[in-house]
């Protein structure tokens, strides 16, 4: 919270670094939602919307869905973990109906226990619910994971689907802070 000025700074930088391709794409609010709550940042926001910056926000993790519905208040392009969206179906209406992807991290998840029993992890529901669903590592280094390990577990976990599989890569190219050409690309390579 202390961190105004340097978020500010952050936000003008990315500003003028800003571009489609292969440099500065968005921002992205990371960190524990339930102590800082979404709400506290949104002139950070205000102006990223102002420099036409899209920007990921950190919520449904810690703090449950209510968190998930401020960061779509506040013009999330998309959701960091967001699992916890699965508790409030209007908030799941409206990331299914507004196209919000959703960055699950199911290595994360489970370390921060934010799912008690990775049993119930809503992976594949949100997937059959058409919730445009990506899985990521967070953050590499502290959950010593990286994307190939991460499909394997939820392979082994939830016994995905070669096709759903895909669609979770698909979702991904969809979700991507990239130029057309370039998710063009992308799709070529997965079909």
């Amino acid at each position: 919270m202390s961190t105004h000025r340097a978020n500010m700074e952050t936000i003008e930088l990315a500003h003028e670094f800003l571009v489609e391709d292969g440099g500065v794409v968005a921002v992205d609010l990371a960190g524990a939602e339930a102590i800082f709550p979404t709400h506290l940042f949104k002139r950070e926001f205000d102006a990223a919307k102002k420099y036409s910056i899209p920007y990921t926000i950190h919520a449904g993790e810690a703090a449950g869905a209510i968190s998930v519905q401020e960061a779509l208040e506040l013009g999330a392009y998309r959701i960091g973990h967001g699992i916890r969206s699965i508790e409030d179906e209007k908030v799941l209406d409206r990331i299914i109906q507004e196209g919000i992807p959703l960055e699950c991290c199911p290595t994360s998840n489970k370390i921060t226990k934010a799912i008690e029993n990775m049993n119930d992890y809503p992976l594949r529901e949100l997937l059959s619910r058409g919730v445009k669903v990506t899985v990521n590592t967070d953050d590499m280094a502290i959950c010593r994971t990286r994307l190939s390990k991460e499909f394997e577990y939820i392979r082994e976990t939830f016994k995905i689907t070669a096709e759903e599989e895909k669609q979770l890569y698909l979702n991904a190219v969809e979700a991507a802070f990239c130029s057309k050409q370039t998710k063009d690309e992308l799709r070529a390579l997965i079909s």
